[in-house]
């Protein structure tokens, strides 16, 4: 079975704290849905405190 990698990454700007998460999908799944992944933004709040937004940096790999 071949599977990808979606990855996301954020930091916050002030306080350099960081958030990351990975999750493996069936390539096929991901080449059925390829434009939503990869036109998608993604914010994660809370890494600069109560009210902030970081945006995600998302990076896609493939596996064997």
């Amino acid at each position: 079975m071949n599977l990808t990698n979606v990855s996301i990454y954020a930091e916050g700007h002030y306080s350099e704290s960081t958030h990351a998460e990975d999750v493996f999908i069936k390539t096929e799944s991901y080449n059925r849905f390829k434009e939503q992944i990869d036109g998608i933004e993604i914010y994660i709040g809370g890494l600069d405190g109560k009210h902030s937004e970081c945006e995600v940096d998302l990076l896609v790999s493939g596996l064997q």
